[in-house]
């Protein structure tokens, strides 16, 4: 599969004044086919606590980023927080410069310091460059103070996640959060993803399937298919979806006493939602289960498919109107997902 690296851009809550603000690399000299390690400084006049940056790099003519283990750029960790460190993201931003990100998934966490390298890059000259002192531009900064990871958006492209980001396995499941919208549609293993609807009248857990596969931000999905790893789109927006999982898109969960919460797991052959003790740690970018009081006193509670009567068919436009599965109005229409018409379930396709 071809994985690229995705760009975006910031939506920030307080940018009016980026005078105090510096990013830039300290003017260098190269020769042609010669590599050279350099720094991109991030210098402010205060500590503003950013817990984001974004910004342009364009090299002189016959210079070129090296990139090393899918990235063009190593971040330096002194700038960054240690227990959850920020991310480094960066691309060939449509072709004519490198586009840079440094975010942390929680967005509550900021980047340190007023002054010194945030990224460390390499640059290599080709033959076609000029001799003499380079310099090289930084544009397009965007800071963001925001706390929460729902203030980033994608750029207009829509472009796939680097890693392999979502897991199926052996069992044929897998729990499933993230903080933007993802689209599963050209994941070939995944076969269905499902929201949590309702709880059955003994006590189960009802799946309904998300016809498109789109699901979105920090929303708690369960995934079936063939064992392994997934690399989805991201994409700007997606409707919204109602579901019971609560998601560990923003952090981890530690359960504050027995049976709080279910986690998705296999014991025995069985699959689904197993209670959790006391200090249990549901990991990141996975959902869990709250427990009720109808709940509390089971062990697990079992998965079931709520598949046999959706129907694949045309609207009828002329006789009634259709609801989405949160009973919201839609009349007729015009995207794939499972709606309700006439007291029964149907899938557009």
């Amino acid at each position: 599969m071809n994985r690229t690296i995705f760009a975006i851009t910031l939506l920030f809550a307080v940018l009016n004044d980026l005078s105090a603000v510096q990013l830039y690399i300290d003017p260098f000299e190269i020769l042609a086919g010669e590599t050279k390690e350099v720094s991109i400084n991030f210098t402010q006049e205060n500590e503003t606590s950013y817990c984001a940056a974004q910004f342009d790099l364009y090299l002189p003519k016959g210079l070129e980023l090296v990139m090393e283990n899918n990235s063009y750029g190593v971040l330096n960790p002194n700038r960054t927080t240690t227990s959850k460190p920020h991310v480094l993201r960066s691309s060939f931003y449509n072709n004519v410069c490198y586009r840079f990100m440094v975010f942390a998934m929680s967005g509550t966490q900021y980047i340190k310091g007023t002054s010194g390298e945030l990224i460390k890059v390499k640059i290599r000259a080709n033959g076609e460059v000029e001799g003499g002192t380079q310099i090289c531009e930084i544009k397009n900064i965007k800071l963001t103070t925001a706390p929460s990871p729902s203030t980033v958006m994608l750029d207009a492209q829509t472009t796939q996640i680097a890693e392999y980001i979502a897991k199926i396995s052996d069992s044929g499941y897998g729990s499933f959060s993230w903080p933007y919208a993802l689209d599963f549609s050209a994941c070939d293993g995944v076969a269905t993803v499902f929201r949590a609807a309702t709880t059955g009248a003994n006590g189960s857990c009802i799946l309904e399937p998300i016809a498109d596969k789109i699901v979105p931000a920090n929303t708690g999905v369960i995934l079936k298919g063939t064992a392994g790893k997934y690399c989805p789109t991201m994409i700007s927006y997606a409707s919204l979806v109602e579901s019971t999982l609560i998601p560990t898109s923003d952090a981890t969960y530690t359960v504050n006493y027995d049976k709080e919460v279910y986690a998705l797991s296999t014991k025995n052959g069985k699959t689904g939602f197993y209670s959790c003790r006391e200090g249990v740690i549901v990991p990141q970018f996975k959902c869990y289960l709250q427990g009720t009081s109808t709940t509390n006193a089971k062990e697990i509670i079992f998965l079931e498919e709520d598949l046999s009567d959706i129907s694949s068919l045309s609207v009828d436009e002329s006789e009634h109107d259709c609801y989405s599965l949160s009973g919201i109005k839609v009349g007729t229409p015009t995207r794939k997902n499972v709606y309700i018409q006439n007291g029964r379930k149907i899938l557009i396709k």
